[in-house]
């Protein structure tokens, strides 16, 4: 981990966008009232990825912070205003670990 100046684990409260969500990961551990921002795909996401993106699939930013139990991992299920979406990658952490940005695929 890297030492920053600023602690950046809660500047979700100073960011738009920023909703509740609830998180499960693939051994069940649940939280809710984690903290998420819905991005879109950008070029350097789609260019950089590891993982196949599809059409449709949307990007997370998730304040790591506000997980209690559960742990950001691929095949998790993230649940924001009623929808449900299943964890497909996993594009970048920031050097200090406050937050993840993940890609989702929205459940049918």
């Amino acid at each position: 981990m890297c030492a920053y100046i600023v602690d950046y684990s809660g500047d979700w409260a100073h960011v738009d966008g920023v909703v509740d969500a609830t998180y499960v990961d693939v051994a069940a551990n649940t939280d809710t009232g984690v903290k998420v921002r819905m991005g879109n795909l950008t070029t350097g996401d789609v260019q950089g990825a590891v993982f196949a993106i599809a059409p449709g699939d949307v990007p997370f930013t998730v304040w790591i912070a506000t997980l209690s139990t559960a742990t950001i991992e691929i095949n998790g299920q993230l649940t924001v205003a009623g929808v449900s979406y299943t964890v497909v990658g996993i594009l970048a952490t920031v050097p200090d670990g406050s937050q993840t940005r993940i890609v989702c695929r929205r459940e049918r």
